[in-house]
């Protein structure tokens, strides 16, 4: 019996024990529980981070789209006063030029008894060149190219322009052409 008992008290001991570890292992467990429920609420947060940060990324990318579509309708509409402007410009500068190229070039021997302005060369429905005065008299030809800003590209082009007056105007391949070009200049220029 005495042995019985020392072994129920063991085993008492040992339940003891045993029950002492259990509801360490529980509280372990209880401990765990809640520092995964709290990387848990950390995930959630950090996603609705996530989510928002998406959220203003794609409202941010929305932005930059009205910005971009809203500078390219300002480049359309300064580009279109630009050539509105460019326009008006030339042709007040041509104005300009006319009567003082009739001057000029009876001045020099040439005299004028024609002129013709803004004259435009097509073939087969096709725009071949284009001069803005052609000043003429029975043997002789000048034609005037009008730019509110010379440049050495426009010289260039012009060269060339007068190397095809014959072959476009037959009615002058027995003249002598002349070329001249003017431009306008800012007196503070000079």
């Amino acid at each position: 019996i005495e042995s019985i008992m020392l072994v129920l008290n063991e085993l008492t001991e040992n339940f003891k024990e045993s029950k002492k570890e259990w509801q360490e292992i529980r509280e372990m467990f209880k401990e765990t529980d809640k520092k995964f429920q709290e990387t848990d609420r950390q995930f959630k947060e950090t996603d609705k981070k996530f989510q928002e940060t998406d959220r203003q990324f794609k409202e941010t990318d929305k932005k930059f789209q009205e910005t971009d579509r809203q500078f390219k309708e300002t480049d359309k509409k300064i580009n279109k006063v630009h050539g509105e402007f460019t326009s008006q410009w030339g042709k007040l500068v041509e104005a300009i030029v006319r009567p003082s190229c009739l001057r000029l070039f009876r001045a020099r021997g040439i005299d004028v008894s024609r002129t013709h302005e803004n004259t435009t060369i097509e073939r087969d429905g096709i725009k071949k060149a284009e001069y803005d005065a052609i000043l003429a008299n029975g043997s002789e030809v000048v034609i005037v190219e009008v730019k509110t800003k010379l440049r050495k590209k426009d010289v260039e082009y012009f060269t060339k322009k007068l190397s095809e007056v014959k072959n476009y105007m037959p009615e002058y391949t027995n003249k002598k052409v002349y070329g001249a070009m003017a431009a306008y200049m800012e007196l503070w220029l000079q």
